[in-house]
């Protein structure tokens, strides 16, 4: 009889860890979504700093500015032609 009572307690605790696991996969999948947007926020405004400073402020802001060094870093290693304004 305390063995089947032990056994009934393990299976709740498991369907709570499992509802729980479940819960947590779908606020991982909601971080991700809000992740992907500020990416995309994020380079369209440093695709805008680049085309509109002069060469000077944008050395200094690629030294202030987390992540914008790298970006511009990437934008200069694309292919040129891979530019839809330029075609």
């Amino acid at each position: 009889m305390s063995q089947q009572i032990l056994i009934d307690a393990l299976r709740k605790q498991r369907e709570g860890a499992l509802d729980y696991a479940a819960e947590l996969e779908t606020h991982v999948h909601s971080l991700k979504a809000v992740l992907n947007k500020a990416e995309k926020a994020a380079e369209g405004a440093f695709s805008a700093l680049s085309h509109h400073l002069p060469e000077d402020e944008l050395k200094r802001v690629s030294s202030s500015v987390p992540g914008f060094k790298e970006w511009l870093d990437s934008q200069e290693k694309k292919p040129k032609d891979s530019d839809p304004s330029q075609a």
